[in-house]
């Protein structure tokens, strides 16, 4: 089939997902605000892909280091509020804690593009 396939469900939340970022990224371009445009900075460069060398090297650093912990062997003992020891598995934390790489990317942008040295 040509085109866009919108009888996926999947593939509509990701398009309705996608549209929705545009969306954001142009009101906060229309703010034009210092803070406002980087924000929109970062959206636009999870949205087109936008990475430099540096963080190219960063992002596989990190996906990288998640991978690691994913097949993790090792366990550490939790003790919860309750003061009960529990042992789990690192894997299992990482897998339960890990964010889809994507948000990952938004966080990574976020914090890099708002800045100091991006804002001036």
């Amino acid at each position: 089939m040509n085109g866009l396939d919108l009888t996926s469900p999947k593939r509509l939340e990701k398009l309705t997902r996608y549209i929705g970022f545009w969306q954001v990224a142009l009101h906060l371009y229309r703010e034009n605000h210092p803070t406002s445009n980087s924000i929109a900075n970062a959206i636009t460069d999870i949205l087109i892909n936008r990475n430099t060398l540096q963080e190219k090297a960063w992002i596989r650093r990190i996906e990288d280091l998640r991978t690691e912990l994913i097949q993790s062997n090792e366990k550490l003992t939790n003790y919860s509020s309750s003061y009960q020891e529990r042992i789990e598995w690192v894997r299992d934390i990482c897998q339960r804690n890990s964010k889809n790489s994507t948000w990952s990317l938004l966080l990574f942008k976020l914090i890099r593009r708002t800045s100091a040295p991006y804002l001036s």
